[in-house]
């Protein structure tokens, strides 16, 4: 495997012991050499490979299946690979900072170049100009108004509830969210399914995972990861079918409120 992109990762200690509460310490190993693994990778994803996984978890095959339903209910499968949403929020997030870094050194450069070529030609200077960025147009703005104020608001409901919130998009998941904004029929509808999450015990996390050899799996939980993943749930999440059902009241009849003498 090449050299990682980005060296360094960030573990949120907090919040990754709250989620990995019950991990034996032989599932922490695999689990966190399989994080390395994804995020040293191009798309920070894995391979859905049994024989790939074992071996970026420092395993046997035949013990890699022991544990791989614990350690898989951390991951969204998504094209045969593995993706783990925290993981590759933190992965754009460090993109985007580096992308911002890499812009400001590069007008620095263009700063002194200009002033060491202040008495060079006209042609000379007018080379070294960068190439203006295109003006959006109405609709590209309206987008990512639109985008940015569900990003926004997905983010304050999601810290209301106790849920993890996003840094940033990733460019997959922004592409994502364009197209599901539009799908649902406006950021109202959007907004609406968002604030309906507490709502469900599932997307709450309050339904115990399912148990594997004896142990019990992490819980869903929703994530901003999650709302960009298969049609299947975004379809499920705007149509409110993850909601739990309310038991309908009891109808009155014609003897409530009547008391009973008792007989002797």
């Amino acid at each position: 495997m090449l050299m990682a992109q980005y060296p360094g990762l960030t573990i949120w200690t907090d919040a990754y012991l709250a989620d990995t509460s019950h991990l034996t310490t032989l599932e922490h190993g695999a689990y966190l050499l399989l994080l390395f693994a994804a995020w040293r990778s191009e798309k920070c994803s894995l391979p859905n490979d049994d024989k790939l996984l074992a071996r970026y978890a420092r395993m046997r095959v035949d013990n890699w299946m022991k544990i791989k339903p614990i350690i898989l209910e951390f991951f969204d499968i998504e094209d045969d690979r593995l993706i783990q949403g925290r993981l590759q929020d933190e992965k754009s997030y460090v993109s985007q900072k580096s992308n911002v870094g890499r812009k400001a050194a590069k007008a620095r450069w263009l700063k002194t170049k200009e002033t060491g070529d202040a008495n060079a030609s006209k042609t000379q200077s007018e080379g070294n100009t960068p190439t203006p960025t295109p003006t959006p147009n109405k609709k590209e703005l309206k987008e990512k108004e639109e985008l940015s104020e569900v990003f926004e608001f997905y983010n304050s409901v999601a810290s209301a509830l106790g849920l993890s919130i996003s840094k940033m998009l990733s460019d997959k998941n922004e592409k994502v969210l364009r197209h599901r904004i539009k799908k649902a029929g406006g950021i109202d509808v959007m907004k609406e399914a968002i604030r309906s999450m507490g709502e469900s015990d599932f997307l709450m996390g309050r339904i115990p995972g399912k148990m594997y050899n004896g142990k019990r799996a992490a819980s869903f939980k929703m994530t901003l990861t999650r709302l960009c993943g298969t049609e299947e749930f975004f379809e499920k999440f705007i149509n409110g079918d993850y909601i739990d059902k309310k038991p309908p009241p009891k109808k009155k009849t014609k003897t409530d409120g009547i008391t009973i003498p008792k007989r002797d």
